[in-house]
């Protein structure tokens, strides 16, 4: 059998630790959750704000129990999110940061891409065909011999 403190009774001896830490923070009024936000830098907190669609200019100074329900929800999904893709990118070397461009893949464009191409030239096109216009129009106006 467990020895108890002389001065604790069962009831208090049956506490568990989360308990006694919720106990406590029942008692400061701040939840884990508000205790971890308010321990992100704005940076952090507007990187979240961000992936979770709220605007980080208004949410990420707000305190997370200000907050509603669906808007800590939003955040908490984006952390999830990000937490999955942090666990995937597992490099910080600065070097490696660096060389990375020296492996650029071609891609080829996609269909959009390669819309937007021929619209651009269309358009650059068109600009050429009326200034050459514009240009024909001056020499037939400054022609001594004029059809006209």
């Amino acid at each position: 059998m467990a020895t108890q403190h002389p001065h604790m009774t069962s009831t208090a001896a049956a506490i568990t630790a989360a308990q006694a830490i919720a106990a406590i923070r029942e008692q400061l009024g701040k939840s884990r959750v508000a205790s971890e936000w308010s321990r992100l830098s704005l940076q952090q907190r507007a990187m979240l704000c961000y992936g979770a669609k709220l605007r980080p200019s208004t949410y990420a100074e707000m305190a997370i129990e200000d907050m509603t329900s669906d808007e800590r929800e939003q955040i908490r999904v984006a952390l999830v999110a990000m937490k999955t893709g942090i666990q995937v990118v597992t490099t910080t070397d600065p070097q490696e940061w660096r060389q990375a461009g020296k492996f650029k893949a071609e891609r080829p464009p996609t269909q959009q891409q390669q819309a937007r191409t021929e619209q651009l030239g269309r358009m650059r096109l068109n600009q050429q065909a009326r200034q050459l216009d514009n240009r024909l129009q001056l020499i037939k106006a400054k022609s001594p011999v004029s059809g006209n």
